[in-house]
């Protein structure tokens, strides 16, 4: 039987989540699996639970309302959240100017892992020094370094490639040692080709790094949730075995509104489902809500510790925000490959 919010709200946990990304996600399962009391509150819907692979008992770990909350969304924007993206327009000022957009966003359980095509590559030795890399971007606050190298990151890169099984081959320009790699699916010729013409071309071409296994018929899942528990998303990789294995719990369709904090402590959200607000407890909070939502959440967490937001003492909540950068490149082969 899945936990009703008012049982929800009764419970002191250790650790709440907010977020079930590929952040969220992996970190509460590794908290669980520790012996950790997890709950994950996630604002999107938690589609992988009517999905036919989804395993038995996993409705017992959800946390759920005696009636369904009412949709208060417009249309189009219920559609989208019913397909597990970002229901609403964003607002960004930049300096290429005002926009309003949609993102590409995940809001369901696994974040937007539940939509990517599963590409798991490292960052390389130097993404980890950036301001060498744009020597003269003037009008950049681009550190000379991270606080963190990537000797300290290999490890949990490690880690990481094991638990979402990612296959492909070695990037031979990579300096940061060898991934941990399963064996990737034979290419199909058309792609075998191409490969061949890139090294003889003395290009270094090699098989991008994949969380996914590649059970008969599949085609990646690219565009939406997998089905199947096939393409490695934060939902079947971690998100589900916290439940069913280590007694985790997950309260979908709750918005987080608020971070309660002191000066050095957050110990409990403030969250709405539908009309209905809560306040929920713990012993810490973990913010994953995502690139956008999580400094929102920061900045609307004021209180007399943080009167301009959690963390925000040097007004740098929100700034910075890193785009996908992406280059478009066309092939054009000699002959008809397929």
């Amino acid at each position: 039987m899945s936990l009703t919010p008012e049982a929800c709200a009764a419970i002191h946990w250790d650790v709440i989540v907010v977020g079930t990304g590929m952040g969220g996600a992996t970190v509460g399962y590794d908290l669980a699996r520790r012996g950790r009391k997890v709950l994950f509150v996630e604002k999107g819907p938690f589609l992988h639970a009517g999905f036919a692979a989804a395993p038995a008992g996993l409705n017992e770990q959800i946390v759920r309302p005696a009636t369904a909350p009412e949709n208060a969304l417009e249309p189009e924007a219920a559609e989208r959240l019913a397909g597990g993206r970002w229901p609403h327009r964003v607002r960004a000022r930049t300096n290429l100017g005002e926009l309003n957009f949609r993102v590409p966003t995940g809001c369901v359980t696994g974040g937007s892992t539940a939509h990517y095509a599963a590409a798991l590559e490292r960052f390389s030795p130097q993404d980890f020094m950036p301001r060498s890399n744009f020597p003269d971007s003037d009008d950049s606050t681009l550190p000379e370094q991270w606080p963190v190298s990537y000797e300290e990151f290999e490890p949990h890169y490690r880690a990481a490639e094991t638990l979402f099984r990612v296959r492909g081959t070695q990037d031979p320009l990579h300096s940061g040692g060898d991934s941990v790699l399963l064996e990737p699916p034979r290419l199909s010729p058309r792609d075998a080709h191409l490969l061949q013409e890139f090294a003889a071309s003395g290009l270094h071409p090699y098989r991008v790094h994949v969380g996914c296994d590649f059970v008969r018929d599949c085609d990646g899942c690219p565009h939406g949730p997998c089905e199947r528990n096939c393409k490695r998303d934060a939902a079947w990789t971690c998100l589900i075995p916290a439940l069913i294995e280590h007694g985790a719990f997950v309260y979908p369709d709750c918005e987080v509104t608020r971070i309660n904090a002191s000066a050095t402590v957050a110990d409990g959200i403030i969250c709405r489902q539908g009309d209905t607000e809560q306040v929920l407890t713990s012993e810490a909070v973990v913010l994953a809500a995502g690139a956008f939502a999580s400094p929102v959440l920061l900045l609307k967490s004021d209180s007399p510790d943080w009167p301009r937001g959690i963390g925000n003492q040097h007004d740098l909540v929100g700034r910075n925000l890193m785009f996908h950068g992406g280059d478009f490149v066309a092939i054009g082969p000699d002959e008809p490959l397929s």
